[in-house]
């Protein structure tokens, strides 16, 4: 370090080369998050090409999901402010894998930190966060749907057809009874 008789400039070059020997090292850590970040969210979705009509899509989908698990009585409820934040979003989200995949791909870290400085990681965190949370939703609802099932086999004995056999009896009889009936 050169050695400067003014205390100012010195100071200043001291903490330019503080910043500046960390720079490599930031720069990996954002790429290891990402790298991790990245490796989440392939488990649940294709990222690769993706739009903002893809993630429009998603949350419609998503959407319809927990509007059919509460038309079916099942005890699951989603954060509709979340998903339409998400949905309002999209845009950005979509964008942000880009600038992901190309703070990755930077060969300089000056560059790579310049790539991460709009913070993308957060725009896929809240994104990752909702599919993990509509991963569990999916998961009760099906444990759930099994118990139903099982549940109905064991009130019949097992045979599904034997639960309205009486039902179906009865109104077999009505109909040939009424068949007779003559209309005037």
């Amino acid at each position: 370090m050169l050695n400067d008789p003014i205390p100012q400039r010195r100071e200043i070059r001291e903490i330019y080369e503080k910043i500046y020997t960390r720079i490599p090292k930031v720069a990996e850590a954002e790429i290891n998050k990402a790298n991790k970040l990245l490796e989440q969210i392939s488990m649940f979705i294709d990222y690769e090409d993706i739009d903002d009509e893809d993630i429009e899509d998603l949350v419609d989908k998503i959407k319809d999901f927990y509007e059919t698990a509460s038309n079916s009585l099942v005890n699951v409820h989603g954060n509709l402010s979340v998903l339409d934040g998400i949905k309002k979003d999209a845009k950005t989200i979509a964008v942000a894998f880009g600038e992901v995949e190309k703070g990755i791909d930077c060969k300089d870290a000056l560059d790579t930190l310049l790539m991460f400085s709009k913070d993308p990681l957060s725009k896929l965190e809240r994104l990752l966060l909702t599919l993990q949370v509509v991963q569990k939703d999916v998961e009760y609802v099906t444990r759930d749907v099994a118990k139903r099932k099982d549940n109905i086999f064991v009130d019949n004995g097992g045979d599904l057809s034997a639960r309205y056999e009486e039902s179906r009896s009865k109104i077999e009889e009505d109909c040939k009874l009424v068949a007779d009936w003559k209309v005037m």
